[in-house]
């Protein structure tokens, strides 16, 4: 049984068997010492996608339009262009080299001085 109303909260939109079935899923889930309200509720309700941490980078403007033209060009937005252009095959940058990505972020704002 959960311990404090906290931990009943992720499962109060259930009732019935579902319930049972639910704390179950719980039980059989999640370390005793780690039942908690949030992992309960990351359990029952992932989060649907990863969250994306977004930051900025300072380019001219003329090459901002330049980037801007051609995104528009191809019916893309900015990013889905720079998305295309780095994560293509065979780019040295890629999701999962993210040191590269911060090397290029240093040099676009080195650059940009």
């Amino acid at each position: 049984m959960p311990r404090n109303v906290a931990q009943c909260n992720p499962l109060s939109s259930y009732t019935g068997n579902e319930l049972i079935e639910k704390w179950q899923e719980v039980v059989d889930n999640i370390p005793e010492h780690l039942i908690t309200a949030k992992t309960i509720d990351n359990l029952l309700n992932p989060p649907e996608r990863e969250e994306k941490v977004e930051t900025t980078i300072k380019v001219p403007p003329a090459l901002y339009l330049c980037i801007l033209r051609q995104a528009l060009d191809k019916g893309m937005s900015v990013v889905e262009l720079l998305e295309q252009v780095f994560y293509k095959k065979g780019a040295n940058l890629h999701p999962n080299s993210r040191d590269q990505n911060l090397d290029y972020v240093v040099e676009v704002r080195q650059n940009d001085k």
